[in-house]
Order: C-alpha cells, then sequence, then structure tokens
C-alpha cells in the first residue's frame, strides 16, 4: 500500500503543477507573428538639377506598412546595413514618404531634394541609394531595395 500511495502522491503533483501551468498561462497575452515587410523592388534614380528621382515597384497590405524609407552612402555596405536614413523634408520624421498599405502592385515615385544633413546633395561625388518600407508600429524597416549608384549633376 506504501508504494500506492507515493505513485498517486506523484501523480497528483504533476496534475497539480500541469493545472497551474495552464491556468497561469490563461492571463497571457498570445504572441503575434510578425510578417516582414515586403521589400521595394527595381529602384532606378535619375539625377537632375541637384534632385533625385527614384522609382520602383512595390506591394505593402502589411497591417503597420505606413510609407518608405531613402538610405543614402558612400558605398552599398552604408546602404544595406541602412546606417544613413532621410527623414520626411517636411516633418523632419519618418517615414520619408507616407504611404496607405495597397494590395495590388504599384510605381512608386519619390523625388528626394536633400540628403542626410538636410543639404543639397554635393555635385560630382559617387553616393549610393536604396529603399525600404516602414512599419510604423514596430519601428522597423524592411530589407533594402536594390542599391544603386547616384552622382549629382547640376
Amino acid at each position: 500500500m506504501k508504494k500506492y500511495t507515493s505513485k498517486m502522491l506523484l501523480f497528483m503533483i504533476i496534475i497539480t503543477l500541469m493545472s497551474a501551468f495552464f491556468i497561469l498561462s490563461c492571463g497571457l497575452e498570445s504572441f503575434n507573428s510578425y510578417d516582414a515587410l515586403n521589400s521595394p523592388q527595381g529602384l532606378t534614380v535619375i539625377s537632375s538639377n541637384k534632385n533625385l528621382y527614384l522609382q520602383f515597384t512595390a506591394v505593402n497590405a502589411e497591417e503597420f506598412f505606413n510609407g518608405f524609407n531613402v538610405f543614402v552612402g558612400k558605398d552599398e555596405t552604408e546602404v544595406r546595413d541602412q546606417k544613413y536614413i532621410l527623414k520626411n523634408e517636411s516633418t523632419d520624421s519618418l517615414p520619408f514618404y507616407p504611404y496607405a498599405p495597397f494590395t495590388n502592385i504599384q510605381v512608386i515615385s519619390i523625388e528626394v531634394t536633400k540628403n542626410t544633413d538636410g543639404f543639397d546633395f554635393p555635385s560630382g561625388l559617387i553616393n549610393y541609394i536604396g529603399v525600404t518600407a516602414y512599419d510604423s508600429q514596430n519601428k522597423t524597416n524592411s530589407r533594402t531595395s536594390n542599391v544603386e549608384l547616384f552622382v549629382i549633376i547640376e
């Protein structure tokens, strides 16, 4: 009878612990899976009159998508690593180019007139540029689009 009692006690402890874990976990909010943002594709850059004209395609129906960010750098790595970001020229905030979520492929065109310091891009210097989709809720960017070289021509 002693063996039966110890097995029963062990069984009761296991059931109690499992019940406690179940009850305690009921108050936890569920973990939301995070769907990465779709990256912009097919970036092209035209330099004219000290301004840059960007064009790319995108599909961003993600719930927290709210626009595109532009990254510049002296080499491709700085752009891919999203080191230097341009802020919105009107609001000095992110995203650089606000945009509402959309479900169909769209061609997006953006004009860029200032560099990361808020000044005109210097003429004749080689720079690189890339675009990301921006998630305002999680404050994250998608992977960078293709990175393109540009030189400002006056």
